[in-house]
């Protein structure tokens, strides 16, 4: 726990197992510009965020009563962060009261659950906004708040997409906000496929593609696809081949190693090949080096 190993300033050390996990850091050599090695502290001006990054990896293993007891722990230390007891108390009543979702509530338990949903959503709401207001600089607290905002938990004009841009504010490719924001706007909770595509063509119109943004455009319609038992009736009837093609060719100009490229120009290949461009996906493939197993180009399209 006295070493800390950053990539592109986002922690990959796992203190408990005392390492990097390097197979699941998705870097090739080549795309590496530079090595750092610091000696001092070990964490920097945003410590409390690597540190809550470490506990969330710590309490998945956890069952919910151990959670509580974690939080309550925390918060008893007289060193303890007023952010993290806020985010390890918000974190814990949100799951409580998504545990208590108010669908197939039985007649027998009704008033409890209802009360159950009710109360840990108004106390998530409480310390996931205290947490914000002690740092509206960081994500964390607003991508949760989305959630909050899906169970119609927040103050008034504070909806989901009042904390999405609060959550991006602060950090533009935090991606757990954008999970938060797609999920919102699935049809069961109030959403519907034309909001959730909405949102995918605004990300990808913000040319952000050194970023994970423009790809958000993807994964809506990857989740609309879902929805509608796997058909592609939806992409074809919004025509989104020539949008999602010039997402993945400015990504594949994005990256450095050439075999990162070929990994985006094989999802080209496939998408070119599922809208029946043959001409296309036969030169982008005559092109093409080694297409990189993992990217599971034609499983994706």
């Amino acid at each position: 726990n006295k070493m800390l190993v950053l990539v592109d300033g986002r922690t990959v050390y796992s203190p408990f197992f005392s390492g990097v996990f390097w197979d699941v850091v998705d870097i090739v050599l080549e795309d590496i510009d530079r090595i750092e090695v610091i000696r001092g502290p070990a964490y920097g001006p945003e410590d409390q965020r690597i540190l809550l990054w470490h506990m969330e990896h710590y309490l998945n293993r956890l069952s919910r009563p151990q959670r509580k007891d974690y939080a309550d722990v925390v918060s008893q230390m007289p060193e303890a962060d007023p952010w993290l007891v806020n985010m390890l108390y918000g974190r814990y009543h949100l799951e409580e009261a998504w545990k208590a979702i108010p669908i197939g509530w039985r007649e027998d338990t009704y008033e409890e659950d209802r009360n159950r949903w009710t109360n840990n959503m108004e106390r998530a709401r409480v310390h996931l906004t205290s947490a914000w207001e002690q740092h509206p600089e960081w994500p964390e607290p607003a991508a949760l708040l989305i959630r909050v905002a899906m169970g119609g938990k927040t103050l008034p004009g504070e909806d989901a997409v009042f904390w999405f841009k609060r959550a991006v504010g602060g950090q533009v490719d935090y991606q757990k906000a954008y999970n938060n924001m797609l999920w919102s706007l699935q049809p069961r909770w109030g959403g519907s496929h034309d909001a959730k595509y909405a949102f995918g063509v605004a990300c990808a119109d913000t040319d952000r593609h050194e970023t994970i943004v423009p790809y958000q455009y993807f994964r809506a319609l990857l989740g609309i696809k879902g929805d509608m038992e796997q058909s592609y009736a939806f992409w074809h009837e919004h025509d989104v081949y020539e949008r999602a093609s010039d997402i993945l060719a400015k990504r594949e100009a994005n990256v450095g190693s050439e075999s990162s490229k070929n990994c985006y120009r094989g999802l080209r290949i496939a998408l070119a090949w599922r809208f029946g461009d043959n001409d296309s996906a036969r030169e982008l493939l005559q092109d093409a080096g080694e297409v990189k197993r993992r990217c599971r180009a034609f499983p994706t399209f």
